[in-house]
């Protein structure tokens, strides 16, 4: 089975590009059809543990650290994204700039940073074919979706964010004699219209050997869409019976986790606030990639009861127990000036447990978190730690959440404090020498590299 890395989490936070209000109006929900957990299982492709998020052990250094202006400034906003798009063994960034006019008119520029032996270069004019415009780019999942061998990109778009949203295509960026392009509409059938694409997840539903994506979208001109990749790199819209959500657009956030440790992918759906639309859901996997609700799993209360969304989530084994949990940022609506970061651990019998005070996390944050979160090790000591925004009011600075398998240290990190309160970073190694560097897109300037001495 290929690996697949999503960004849409650890976590975000989006300076423009805040929470969208945008949309459109829905019917009445109808829930999907519920099974017990215990008998939708069923594939033995499946039966391999999924791996965990306690991956190769990278080193992070709290100490000096050397900033580098990269040229290239951003428009209004920008999004980052960490992928070796050249198979050469070492990490580049794709890096998609957008605008916030107050009106229909749009301008978005795709930016290409190769890493040259531990510079990162901007190859932008030779590496692109055609014109690939950006439109408010919201999620984003990185896997070898076309089975080449080369890492490919999916952006999920939700386009100009005020009246009368208009939408925008999802990218779909491959490599192709050196250069990248947006596949899209030759890759995807039928090819979606614009759509207010909010959330994506990845990975390898029916456990076919393949990549598949889950696509959330929040207005009547889309659908939430479970592509199939036919094993070729092509994908095609699950029907309605394997996918009972596709015409709620009740859900902004996408997360896959195997909830009950069967080596199939269950997915967590995320709310999105309004009216009736306060509830997160999981759907549990056949082993198929047939999806259903099972009355048995059973997810916290939102901690903010009379509106609630979800703008982040990520599924890893946060206590060493072989099971996934799920780290998520809620907020109470969109454009919010609060966030909450919860970790919710997996019981292993459909239930969850909020352990995120137990844990040492912050109780309330100031502004809003929502570009992708990362989840990774941070320290090598083999834990999945995360990058934590300023502005919590216990905290007093940004800087990283190192977990010790038993809860969460906070440490304050002063080389890139005054990039976190904005932007949070993208880990990456960019000089090979096994320390986490920083990478910041940065809103409306030029990026940002920080390496660790």
């Amino acid at each position: 089975m290929k690996s697949a890395f999503t960004g849409a989490v650890i976590v975000g936070a989006a300076a423009v590009l805040i929470a969208c209000g945008g949309g459109g109006s829905e019917g009445a929900y109808s829930p999907p059809p519920s099974t017990p957990i215990n008998v939708v299982q069923g594939n033995p492709a499946c039966r391999a543990p999924i791996a965990s998020a306690r991956g190769v052990p990278r080193g992070l250094t709290l100490g000096p650290a050397q900033i580098t202006v990269l040229p290239a400034p951003a428009l209004d906003g920008s999004r980052g994204v960490p992928l070796d798009w050249d198979g050469d063994g070492d990490t580049d960034v794709v890096r998609m700039d957008y605008s916030y006019p107050f009106s229909s008119t749009y301008t978005g520029t795709l930016r290409l940073f190769r890493n040259d032996g531990g510079t990162l270069v901007d190859v932008s004019a030779s590496a692109i074919l055609g014109t690939v415009v950006p439109d408010h780019p919201r999620d984003f999942e990185v896997a070898d979706f076309t089975g080449d061998g080369v890492l490919d990109l999916y952006v999920a778009q939700h386009g100009f964010d005020a009246p009368p949203y208009p939408g925008a295509p999802n990218l779909f960026l491959t490599l192709s004699e050196g250069k990248l392009s947006d596949s899209f509409s030759t890759i995807f059938s039928p090819p979606a219209a614009n759509a207010f694409s909010h959330g994506s997840a990845s990975g390898d539903v029916d456990c076919d050997g393949d990549i598949d994506i889950v696509e959330l979208n929040l207005n009547n001109g889309g659908a939430n869409r479970l592509w199939l990749n036919d094993n070729t790199g092509k994908f095609s819209v699950a029907p309605a019976s394997a996918f009972p959500v596709a015409n709620q657009l009740r859900w902004q956030e996408a997360a896959f986790i195997d909830i009950d440790k069967d080596g199939d992918l269950d997915l967590f759906l995320g709310a999105r606030s309004g009216p009736g639309w306060n509830e997160d859901i999981l759907l549990v996997n056949d082993g198929f990639g047939r999806f259903h609700s099972a009355p048995d799993v059973r997810l916290p209360e939102p901690f903010y009861s009379a509106a609630h969304a979800v703008n982040n989530a990520k599924a890893a084994d946060f206590d060493g127990d072989g099971l996934q949990d799920l780290l998520l940022f809620e907020i109470p609506g969109p454009f919010s000036s609060v966030s909450k970061v919860r970790l919710w651990r997996n019981l292993g019998n459909g239930r969850f447990s909020d352990i995120s005070l137990a844990w040492g996390l912050p109780n309330e944050c100031t502004g809003e978190v929502v570009e992708p979160l990362f989840v990774t090790d941070l320290n090598g000591d083999g834990w999945p730690d995360f990058l934590m925004p300023g502005g919590c009011t216990n905290l007093g600075s940004p800087g990283v959440m190192l977990n010790t398998g038993n809860g969460f240290t906070f440490r304050p990190h002063q080389a890139i404090a005054n990039y976190l309160e904005f932007d949070l970073a993208l880990p990456i190694d960019v000089n090979s020498d096994g320390k986490l560097d920083l990478f910041f897109a940065e809103r409306g300037g030029n990026p940002v590299l920080v390496l660790q001495q």
